[in-house]
């Protein structure tokens, strides 16, 4: 595979580590992100000098997290760990975390989270290391003490007491709901009521507490258990996140299920890892990225599923020794009949191998690493579009940058050119001096993309950076967000019907009402009594005006998105004149800074007298979109980009091959209804899933990201109508009309 290659080097508060990120490319999803795995060379030898306090302390309330940062006596240290691990635990159970913002960890943060509940005195110990001209190296053991602050605690709470990731069928025990601050439970005969994402849940009572079979569910991921009572003349409510999955015996989805709207990841492994290795790995991982806040709140949205065999061959291979292990993967025809023999339809791979090293193709995100964060940055770029931050003089990058491609990249440095700029507060600090920074704080930091003298970054460390271990910010966590919407098209899938006066608009696609808020407008006038209804209905007869418009808005309710137009990247997907074909040739995407997110808001405008469906912006009249010549044993294939409830008849050619019919399974999206010129059926087919495509500068691309399908028929003679049917709501997308020439 021709992919582009990056390094960086990822330097941990108690690891030094090589690693990745995956960015750049011509396309936000195209990218190519490398890593290899190296050991500090650090001695043992006595400090020649004191880096820092030998005992640091810090103070903090309970059930509250800190971010601060360690004092040193010199300007530039590097850190390293004898457990080589990212994470510190506590004497108490707290977890200490450590991230820097420059390479020499001049300037280092962590963020410590004391256990649930505890008060008191915790502590744990870090190590520094310093490399000094001389060669000589000096080390030194130092103690990070926590003073945790009681805080009363009037919220009641329950455990999971053998938490894990259950599947229907499974008994989920519960504690009896308790006081925090004396751990005294409440009385084990009340009337309690336990409920599921709402949905009541019947359970049994036991020396343990409560129990309960878990029940089948529509859809895996992180769930909100609930348990209601009333006590002391008070109703209390208390949560905890539940985790589930839905077992099919070869694959098990862990976010999602069959056949729901939203992107689909697959993970998969190879030939040479152990099956049981493999599976540990799996329920490691995906158990703490579903613990993952920004994971869990859009569980819903999306789909993950994991192959449980392992594919036929090994598609993940060492590109250059010499450098570092640096893995490439081409998952060959095998690859993927392997994964639609099991996945129909998906947005990109998971490949968990036993080789060292990890890469992020357009397509294939490949990892071994152990650490959740290593996922989150890879995930960054195949579902968020978020482009590398790090610098690497050896990664060949083209000298500029195409405006608008990557949420977290910028070639502006002035206030009102910066994409992310409604997270910036001190405007008149821009651009941002690239040290002793606010981890947290958003604005414009130069280096990214892979030059330290190039293009912008929002913030000094993140996940994205030099830093993988640096928190999530608020730009890197809007565009996750923006990235679900984009797949799961809400807006998408509205169609309109009309009976006598009255006109219907249906919403097929369902939103949880907790994360996302639907908003009608009739002629730009807000309608309260629409909000969150999936159909609505106008009486033609109020309005004076011969048209009229309505408009749809969603608002995302988590506080992760603050401005669902301000990144132009997010739009082209909904636009079939920007493919990934003629992407690379589009100087900026900046043309589209003020067309609308459609995912967001989108407009219908209706005529009184006009029966047109809302969805329906294809040709209604004699002349056909596409002539094609064709002999009698021919068959003919039609490429069509289809987004959002808009169609584009891309291409049309013949073959003399003879095929077969693609069938309606399940697992298919859209269907083709194909009629003759006198309204007859002829066919009905299934509209060929996204298939991959090799480019030669892009590597491996998936057309489903530009919206392209495939329908394939037999030569049919004359003009004939193509009627494209969303299978899962059996509603129309779109109407082709063809004529076939000799």
């Amino acid at each position: 595979m021709n992919l582009l290659r990056c390094y960086i080097f990822l330097i941990s508060f108690v690891v030094l580590l090589s690693s990745c990120g995956g960015g750049g490319g011509t396309s936000a999803t195209n990218q190519t992100s490398v890593a290899s795995s190296s050991r500090s060379t650090a001695s043992s030898a006595p400090a020649q000098s004191v880096l820092a306090k030998e005992s640091q302390i810090y103070t903090l309330d309970e059930d509250s997290t800190l971010t601060d940062k360690i004092n040193f006596n010199y300007d530039s240290v590097m850190a390293n760990g004898e457990d080589l691990t990212s994470t510190i635990y506590t004497s108490n159970g707290g977890v200490l975390q450590l991230f820097s913002n420059d390479m020499s960890l001049s300037n280092v943060f962590f963020t410590y989270k004391p256990a649930e509940d505890f008060n008191g005195d915790d502590d744990c110990d870090v190590y520094l290391t310093r490399n000094n001209s001389d060669g000589i190296i000096t080390r030194q053991k130092i103690k990070i003490n926590f003073h945790v602050n009681a805080v009363v605690d009037e919220n009641v709470k329950f455990d999971i007491t053998n938490k894990k990731v259950f599947v229907a069928g499974e008994t989920v025990q519960l504690s009896f709901p308790y006081q925090p601050d004396t751990h005294t439970p409440v009385p084990a005969d009340l009337d309690f009521k336990l409920s599921i994402d709402d949905i009541p849940v019947s359970y049994s009572v036991n020396a343990g507490g409560l129990s309960f079979v878990m029940p089948l569910h529509h859809v895996a991921g992180a769930k909100k258990l609930n348990i209601e009572f009333e006590y002391q003349g008070k109703t209390i409510n208390s949560s905890r996140p539940l985790l589930s999955k839905i077992d099919y015996g070869d694959i098990e989805y862990w976010m999602g299920d069959k056949g729901r709207p939203g992107a689909t990841y697959v993970v998969i492994t190879e030939q040479r890892v152990d099956r049981q290795q493999y599976l540990d790995w799996v329920n490691a991982q995906f158990t703490n990225f579903l613990n993952t806040p920004l994971v869990a709140q859009y569980s819903g949205y999306w789909n993950l599923v994991v192959i449980k065999k392992p594919a036929p061959e090994n598609y993940a291979f060492i590109g250059n020794a010499d450098v570092s292990p640096i893995l490439f993967a081409d998952l060959k025809e095998s690859g993927n009949a392997f994964i639609k023999n099991f996945v129909p339809n998906y947005d990109g791979v998971i490949l968990n191998t036993s080789l060292e090293g990890r890469a992020t193709g357009s397509l294939v995100t490949i990892v071994n690493f152990p650490h959740i964060n290593i996922l989150l940055h890879e995930f960054g770029h195949l579902h968020a579009k978020l482009g590398d931050e790090y610098a690497d003089t050896s990664y060949p990058r083209y000298p500029i940058y195409m405006e608008g491609l990557n949420p977290n990249i910028t070639n502006f440095n002035d206030y009102e050119s910066i994409p992310w700029k409604h997270w910036i507060v001190d405007k008149t600090n821009i651009p941002n001096a690239n040290n002793k920074s606010d981890p947290m704080s958003v604005g414009a930091f130069l280096g990214a993309n892979y030059k330290d003298d190039q293009f912008y970054r929002p913030m000094f460390s993140s996940i994205m950076g030099v830093d993988l271990f640096a928190l999530m910010g608020p730009v890197y966590s809007e565009a996750w967000a923006l990235g679900t919407y984009e797949r799961l098209g809400i807006l998408g899938s509205v169609t309109d019907t009309k009976n006598a006066n009255l006109r219907s608009i249906n919403v097929a696609k369902a939103w949880n009402k907790n994360l996302t808020r639907l908003d009608w407008f009739l002629n730009d006038i807000k309608q309260e009594v629409w909000t969150n209804q999936s159909t609505i209905t106008i009486d033609e007869n109020t309005i004076v005006t011969n048209s009229y418009s309505i408009k749809a808005e969603l608002t995302d309710l988590t506080g992760y998105v603050k401005d669902a137009q301000a990144y132009s990247g997010f739009k082209w997907f909904n636009h079939p004149e920007i493919s990934y074909e003629n992407l690379g040739r589009i100087d900026s995407l900046d043309s589209l800074k003020n067309v609308p997110n459609e995912n967001f808001l989108k407009t219908w405008t209706f005529e009184k007298s006009s029966p047109a469906s809302a969805v329906k912006s294809q040709k209604q009249n004699a002349q056909a979109d596409m002539k094609v010549p064709v002999n009698n044993s021919d068959w003919v294939s039609h490429s069509v980009a289809i987004k959002n409830g808009v169609h584009q008849l891309v291409s049309s050619s013949r073959y003399n091959i003879q095929d077969t019919l693609a069938p309606v399974t399940l697992h298919s999206e859209f269907r083709a209804d194909i009629f003759d010129a006198s309204g007859k059926q002829l066919y009905s087919v299934g509209v060929d899933n996204p298939y991959p495509h090799y480019h030669d500068e892009k590597g491996l691309i998936i057309l489903k990201e530009s919206g392209n399908y495939n329908i394939k028929h037999p030569y049919i003679k004359g003009s004939y109508q193509i009627a494209v049917v969303d299978v899962h709501t059996g509603q129309g997308v779109s109407t082709l009309n063809v004529s076939s020439q000799k």
